[in-house]
């Protein structure tokens, strides 16, 4: 359904280089990068309000206009939601659905609005203006506001940014039901690949400009080829062996009575596991997962999930 092709984003320096990517109907794509790494202006190329320097966006099979050839930067089947919302605060949350698709017959455009109020859990602030709103129901109005059009492609920057565990938890159902009743393609960025992980179908990494292969979040959790990239999606422990030096995850260990030698330091619960922190033999500090503290534990054998 979306393709780019060799997209590519330079100022006084290169800032995307040569991505290639096709998400296809109704996928969840996470793209995860650290401040700076080109996230946004990726999103702003897809959406038709940044010119790349070089590369297509072709949507549906068409070619996209570059945004210095439209009147009006921006593509009506591409709908972005950034952390600002653009909401019309003095306007009521059912005033601001309704702006968003004016030009609807009043019949069909009325029954969007009570839809998008239910499909959003927005009733009760429906006549409420947008200012008087919490942070999670402003962001929930800004995502209703955007698909309101019902455009084919949903693009969220940064969408979990400051929420805390309990608005997190809701926003990544909502946006699973939404995929799921309005049949969208969903494409968000973050900071913390780890907020992706049990939303996405796809995720790919993108650091120096350079957007990695997309994978299922597993084999990508697991798949660590740069620590530096490897640490937007977790923790990576570092251990030399020989001439090598092994990446594994807090998952990827064994308790043996050789191997790795390890002296316990602390275990910390983060209210799902413990953090069990240990110091190798060499010095090197590690960070094992598990449902109890470790602190009879003295070695390890690292176990890699290919």
């Amino acid at each position: 359904m979306l393709e780019l092709k060799n997209i590519s984003l330079s100022y006084d320096k290169e800032i995307l280089k040569n991505i290639s990517i096709e998400i296809l109907e109704n996928e969840i794509i996470g793209i995860a990068g650290r401040s700076g790494a080109g996230k946004s202006s990726l999103l702003k190329i897809i959406s038709g309000h940044l010119d790349a320097s070089e590369g297509e966006v072709i949507l549906n099979g068409k070619q996209m206009p570059l945004s210095s050839q439209r009147m009006i930067p921006g593509n009506p089947e591409v709908a972005t939601v950034n952390q600002d919302f653009k909401l019309d605060v003095y306007h009521t949350t059912t005033e601001n659905l309704r702006e968003a698709i004016l030009n609807w017959p009043t019949e069909k455009r009325e029954a969007r609005v009570v839809r998008l109020l239910q499909l959003f859990d927005l009733q009760k602030v429906s006549q409420l203006k947008a200012h008087q709103l919490s942070g999670g129901e402003q962001q929930r109005l800004a995502i209703a506001r955007a698909i309101a059009p019902k455009p084919k492609l949903l693009l969220l920057d940064e969408p979990f940014s400051h929420l805390d565990y309990r608005l997190r938890n809701r926003l990544t159902n909502l946006i699973l039901k939404v995929k799921q009743k309005e049949h969208i393609t969903v494409v968000l960025v973050s900071h913390d690949g780890q907020e992706l992980m049990g939303l996405c179908d796809k995720l790919a990494l993108l650091n120096q400009g350079k957007l990695s292969k997309f994978l299922p979040p597993i084999p990508m959790y697991y798949t660590i080829k740069s620590k530096r990239d490897a640490e937007l999606l977790g923790i990576v422990n570092t251990l030399a062996m020989g001439d090598k030096t092994i990446y594994f995850r807090p998952t990827e260990y064994k308790i043996s009575t050789d191997g790795v030698g390890v002296t316990f330091e602390k275990a910390m619960f983060n209210g799902m596991v413990y953090l069990n922190h240990f110091t190798s033999h060499q010095g090197e500090k590690i960070i094992l997962y598990a449902m109890e503290p470790l602190a009879e534990v003295s070695h390890i054998q690292i176990d890699l999930k290919k």
